[in-house]
């Protein structure tokens, strides 16, 4: 068990902690349409995405390194880190792809770790351990696997856990190429789900193993190995997962909910054979759409404000649930009078790797 000390963020529904809870909570759809016109490719469709308001710098370094450096500031003014030793974990899928697959540009490592060096250079953190992790979806619920690692070892006293992700053609092309992209808006677990919507996101998490309102009572991941872009029916991986926690059940589930047909249908099957209906279900992906790597570091945050403020939040796309499924949602109508003390948080990745983190009530 770990305390998460503190954290940051800044999404398509603006910089700070706060204007993402209000962006979910009351509903909004952050799904805009996205110019191109500067883009080294062109494309053969009009894309909608949730991305970060404002302008945008030229290179993706600059891109994910001016939202990391927002998150961080938001996250370090809660805490006093000059005692600790501290590790950072920086966890992304695609990195700085946009800034390298275009051109001839050679680069000496992975499209992560010079993102990384340039966030701990800039929030002046001098680290005796760092990482990348990309895990597909479950890179930043893989980083905190690895951040209680490090703190159960000894090996530091604070981990730093930052997460960025930003759309790009790359991105797009693909996931256009897979048929995966809605044509209208996500809605997730709803008899009209036709696809996921993107969404650009970063956040900080500071974790510890000092004592905190809300702390990570387990992670576990697993690998099923299923195909390159997606999971076997089964759910089984999953199952593993969630198995694999061998904690008390949730009181609310913020799923991986994409709002395609598979990736719903295996959380349903596996939620109720798991839990039933006890737990309601809700998610993000409708609001701020799906930010890949760091969509787990965004929702372990909403995680901790659902307990803190003690309310949960609707699937605002979603008006009737897919009539085959069996668990309990939280529509666009429902009821959220839930006041969780556990929350579980599921991700599922491209090449069938699947993660769950519980987030609970801590002591203090």
């Amino acid at each position: 068990m770990i305390g998460i000390t503190s954290y940051g963020s800044s999404t398509s529904a603006g910089q700070g902690v706060e204007a993402l809870w209000k962006g979910v909570s009351t509903g909004q759809n952050f799904l805009k349409s996205f110019p191109t016109e500067s883009w080294p490719v062109a494309l053969n469709f009009a894309p909608k995405v949730c991305s970060w308001p404002g302008e945008r710098p030229s290179s993706a370094q600059d891109r994910l390194l001016f939202h990391l450096m927002v998150s961080w500031r938001e996250a370090k003014a809660r805490v006093d880190l000059s005692a600790d030793r501290v590790g950072v974990i920086l966890a992304s899928t695609k990195g700085l792809i946009e800034d390298y697959i275009w051109t001839s540009q050679s680069l000496a490592t992975d499209l992560m770790t010079p993102l990384l060096k340039a966030f701990c250079q800039h929030a002046e953190i001098d680290a005796v351990k760092m990482m990348v992790v990309s895990n597909a979806c479950t890179s930043s619920l893989s980083a905190i696997w690895l951040a209680e690692k490090w703190l159960e070892a000894g090996a530091v006293d604070s981990v730093v856990v930052a997460a960025a992700e930003e759309v790009g053609p790359f991105v797009l092309q693909g996931f256009h190429c897979l048929h995966a992209l809605t044509a209208s808006v996500a809605k997730p677990f709803s008899k009209e789900r036709d696809g996921l919507q993107l969404g650009e996101a970063a956040a900080v998490m500071i974790f510890s193993k000092r004592e905190s309102d809300v702390v990570v009572s387990g992670v576990a991941v697993d690998v099923e190995g299923h195909a390159v872009t997606r999971s076997a029916p089964s759910g089984n991986s999953l199952k593993r997962a969630i198995d694999a926690l061998n904690l008390d059940e949730p009181d609310l589930i913020l799923a991986h909910g994409t709002g395609t047909q598979l990736n719903d249908e295996i959380e349903d099957q596996i939620f109720f054979a798991e839990y039933g209906t006890r737990p309601a279900i809700t998610g993000s992906k409708w609001s701020i759409g799906h930010t890949l790597g760091a969509s787990g570091a965004v929702d372990v945050i909403l995680a901790c404000e659902t307990i803190r403020r003690q309310t949960a939040f609707r699937l605002g796309n979603t008006e009737a649930v897919d009539p085959k499924f069996r668990s309990r949602y939280l529509t666009r109508n429902s009821d959220v009078a839930v006041e969780p003390s556990r929350v579980l948080i599921s991700s599922l990745g491209f090449g069938g790797i699947h993660a769950v983190t519980m987030v609970e009530k801590g002591a203090s």
